[in-house]
């Protein structure tokens, strides 16, 4: 999502009538216009892009179906990322011990 955003040169809040820097005046050039090229809500992308942005470990655990992204994005994201980390190490640390 980071990638196709910094590729069609979109920022948030953006619109009205621009090319993008790599392409035509087709190309997505807001938010909406990309979530939309995708079949997603902007609210979805906007998760997305938050979920990209947090420590591996936490991006592992939501893969791995430890925690759902939305927990990853709602709460986790607010705290720093050694917090965030060592949650994520804590989490996984109980439920080996009780799997």
């Amino acid at each position: 999502m980071l990638f196709l955003e910094k590729w069609y040169g979109i920022r948030e809040g953006s619109h009205g009538e621009k090319r993008s820097a790599n392409g035509t005046s087709d190309d997505p050039t807001t938010q909406k216009e990309l979530a939309d090229q995708l079949n997603i809500s902007v609210d979805t992308l906007k998760r997305a892009k938050k979920l990209a942005t947090l420590p591996q470990e936490v991006q592992d655990a939501v893969e791995a179906g430890q925690i759902s992204p939305s927990l990853a994005v709602r709460k986790l994201a607010s705290l720093p990322e050694d917090q965030q980390i060592e949650v994520i190490l804590d989490y996984s640390a109980k439920t080996q011990i009780i799997g």
